[in-house]
């Protein structure tokens, strides 16, 4: 699958949530022109990348350790017109 918790086609915010143990896919898909938010999150033991970005993303305190993945295991910033915002997170 693309997305192993959240597969995003529109809008949608993430606030203080924790994603771990993942296998299939992103622990987040961030698809086309969706746009997204993560938050006070935790990214942790994921055996994928915590997110693949093909749309607008913004990442605010969050902490990504110990995930895994083909072509990065924190975010993957996939597609020419994909937008990333990262400010005050963590990538152990």
């Amino acid at each position: 699958g693309l997305g192993g918790a959240i597969n995003n086609l529109a809008t949608a915010i993430v606030r203080r949530s924790t994603f771990s143990n993942n296998t299939d896919g992103a622990a987040i898909f961030n698809q086309g022109t969706s746009t997204m938010q993560v938050e006070y999150s935790t990214f942790r033991d994921n055996q994928t990348r915590a997110i693949m970005n093909n749309g607008n993303l913004t990442v605010r305190n969050s902490l990504f350790q110990d995930n895994a993945g083909y072509s990065g295991s924190g975010i993957l910033n996939g597609a020419t017109r994909a937008n990333l915002t990262v400010e005050n997170s963590t990538f152990r």
